[in-house]
């Protein structure tokens, strides 16, 4: 009994302490940040459309509902000179993935520790380093961890009204943050209400299903890619071994070899009966949204990101959520069995010593390893974005001041180009006309800025 409550007082502790630290941490890599690339065309709809249209109105082929109230609240209540309100709002989406990803985890058999430190590691580092940093997709975040929240309330609990009313508004509530994630998400939660309740309480997921399906069948999406099949698939499978491979900070190459060495494991258990029940129900759930993740986006993407999954890292933490969560359970159960069938070399007194070490030591390897990825990307972000920050004041002053004479400002003119190709002269005249943009008084505009917007009379 004494040990009983003093390993619940150390799995209650990892709950608030792993959590925590990769909030501290998201928040910490956030603080360099600023608007990049999609966050100007949110912010210009903003401006330019009503409150109705703007979250009735797609988003890049995607229902955004949520997403846009937060822009809309940060440019029009709190301006744009400082980005702590959609950092936060990241950082509390963030959090939510991390939560949800442990609780599906743990609810399939993987240890509590090992649980949490493999959900931070999807969501902050190797395949989540994009994610981490572009604060536009907070919303996106907030659908993942709503779905596999709700997957991992139906895995655990037992259907009553509470959880009932947990799983179908968490549904709903998800298809308004990103309509796109929503599909594989809802799918995931689906299948595991449908496997693990019985009965009436299973209609749950049909809100949920109904707006998310009504959504891909009469909203505005986007335009497919017009390539083969053939291309599309050899795209997935790339998406996939480089996924893989980004779990342990390395290619695809890597990656390739893990895949088929955790198939093996699990089709193992499969055989041998060890993966039943929850880990089984999470196999099949997680690995059919796995699927769907990766003809989507190869449905979609495939032609504009090719196999540059640097630049394109978010794809990679897209399939990442439902590989780990699929297969994790599966091999973890399938590795127990094993252990009650052959003996383990190691000696007696030992074996619980390395039973409980060696799944920790390992994923804080897969952390180190994840943590070059994230530096290499940070690294060229955080530059970017200082580069469109300082442009975007010098343009601010140039609207505020004029420009130099014999020239006249350009509307509609690129204030920096290629890293944020929506931001005009025009939208930052209308932003600092609103009081969004604050021109600095002690600071002289960037010559390369004059040049590009201001055009000889």
């Amino acid at each position: 009994m004494r040990h009983a409550r003093l390993l619940g007082r150390r799995e209650s502790i990892a709950w608030v302490v792993i959590p925590a630290f990769g909030a501290w941490w998201h928040a910490h890599n956030l603080r360099d940040t600023w608007w990049f690339f999609d966050d100007w065309s949110l912010i210009e709809r903003v401006l330019n459309v009503s409150l109705a249209e703007g979250l009735t109105t797609g988003y890049n082929g995607h229902f955004w509902m949520i997403g846009y109230l937060m822009y809309r609240v940060q440019v029009l209540a709190i301006g744009l000179e400082s980005h702590t309100f959609i950092a936060a709002m990241c950082v509390a989406c963030g959090l939510v993935v991390l939560v949800a990803i442990a609780a599906a985890l743990r609810g399939g058999g993987v240890s509590t520790v090992v649980s949490l430190l493999i959900a931070a590691h999807v969501a902050y580092l190797g395949p989540g380093a994009q994610n981490m940093l572009f604060a536009i997709q907070a919303a996106s975040m907030l659908t993942v961890g709503l779905c596999i929240g709700a997957g991992a309330v139906a895995l655990t609990r037992p259907p009553n009204p509470t959880t009932m009313l947990l799983v179908g508004s968490a549904l709903l509530l998800a298809v308004a943050g990103d309509s796109g994630h929503a599909l594989s998400g809802i799918l995931f939660a689906s299948i595991v209400v449908l496997m693990s309740w019985r009965g009436r309480p299973r209609l749950v997921v049909v809100p949920g299903v109904v707006a998310v399906v009504s959504w891909h069948l009469f909203g505005a999406l986007s335009e497919r890619w017009p390539g083969s099949v053939g291309t599309r698939a050899r795209f997935a499978a790339s998406l996939l071994t480089h996924t893989s491979g980004a779990l342990i900070g390395r290619g695809a190459l890597a990656g390739g070899f893990l895949l088929c060495a955790t198939i093996a494991l699990v089709t193992i258990g499969l055989r041998a009966g060890f993966v039943t029940g929850r880990s089984r129900t999470l196999l099949v759930a997680a690995g059919a949204s796995l699927v769907l993740v990766l003809a989507a986006i190869a449905q979609a993407r495939a032609g504009l990101v090719g196999h540059d999954f640097a630049s394109s890292n978010r794809y990679l933490a897209n399939a990442a959520v439902p590989l780990v969560i699929s297969v994790l359970p599966a091999s973890a159960a399938t590795v127990r069995g094993l252990q009650t069938r052959w003996p383990t070399p190691v000696p007696g007194r030992w074996r619980p010593v390395v039973a409980a070490l060696l799944p920790p030591a390992l994923v804080v390897w897969a952390w180190l390893s994840g943590l070059g990825a994230l530096r290499d990307y940070r690294a060229g972000f955080v530059t970017t974005h200082q580069a469109i920050r300082q442009a975007a004041r010098s343009a601010s002053i140039i609207v505020r001041d004029g420009c130099p004479f014999g020239t006249t400002l350009d509307l509609g003119a690129l204030v920096i180009g290629p890293p944020s190709p929506q931001l005009t002269t025009a939208l930052v005249a209308e932003l600092t006309r609103r009081g969004a943009l604050d021109p600095p008084l002690d600071e002289a505009p960037d010559p390369a800025v004059v040049e590009r917007i201001c055009r000889p009379s």
